[in-house]
């Protein structure tokens, strides 16, 4: 089962619709971005066989990625970036065992050893250019 945009934009807390809670910092740019992100992760799992996954995390506004800790300059907040539920760690484990896939999808993963019971997915490029990448 594909993730779709409303559940990217779901707050996983209470299951309110970001875009509307937070319209102010909702903007067209940031639904091209997510849209964009979707169908990589979704071809992704496709490859992987992920017959379903949760997103533990999709779009965060500046004060919801403040609040919870978030780096200054998250790719949560720009649409780019998504958390997906991973507590076994298998969808990492399957990433580092065939990186070819990140490239071939133009994916960036955040390091395992940074998310222990998720896996941190984006589009945005890394300035070290690395698909695996230390936050």
């Amino acid at each position: 089962m594909a993730i779709t945009i409303n559940t990217y934009f779901t707050d996983s807390a209470n299951g309110n619709d970001r875009r509307v809670k937070y319209a102010s910092d909702y903007t067209s740019d940031i639904l091209l971005h997510a849209t964009h992100l979707l169908q990589a992760i979704n071809a992704l799992l496709v490859d992987l066989g992920v017959i379903s996954i949760v997103v533990t995390s999709g779009w965060r506004p500046p004060s919801v990625n403040v609040a919870i800790g978030g780096a200054k300059s998250s790719a949560h907040c720009t649409g780019e970036a998504c958390d997906l539920a991973d507590a076994a760690g298998t969808l990492k484990r399957q990433l580092e065992d065939n990186p070819d896939l990140l490239i071939k999808h133009d994916l960036y993963m955040e390091d395992p050893s940074a998310t222990k019971t998720w896996c941190h997915l984006q589009t945005r490029a890394t300035k070290s250019g690395k698909r695996i990448f230390k936050p």
